[in-house]
């Protein structure tokens, strides 16, 4: 049979043993939370980098989407322009683009 000295021991060494687990426990669970906030951190900061960059270019492509509308407007109005001022000539230039379109588009039986 055990004497009560072991007994006492067992419940000793148990209850140190546990006390242990318990702590190492808790210096774990710190140490997880203090690297989660660490790399949470730092992603954040990438996160706001990709965001401030991305707000960037999108404002850098609004700017070039504008300058090439405005483009596009001024070469509109100056065809409008050319075409009202010389009617016939413009008529025949679409004429003869229509003309070659046509034969590039239209299929190898129907060219000839």
């Amino acid at each position: 049979m055990i004497s009560d000295t072991t007994k006492t021991a067992a419940d000793v060494t148990e209850a140190s043993a546990e006390h242990d687990l318990k702590s190492a426990a808790k210096a774990v669970k710190s140490s997880a939370k203090d690297v989660y906030d660490s790399v949470s951190d730092e992603v954040g900061h990438y996160a706001d980098d990709a965001n401030n960059r991305i707000r960037d270019l999108t404002q850098r492509a609004k700017g070039s989407l504008d300058e090439a509308k405005g483009r596009i407007n001024d070469a509109k109005n100056r065809l409008n322009g050319q075409i009202n001022e010389k009617p016939l000539p413009s008529a025949a230039i679409a004429l003869g683009l229509g003309v070659v379109l046509g034969l590039l588009l239209a299929s190898p039986r129907r060219r000839y």
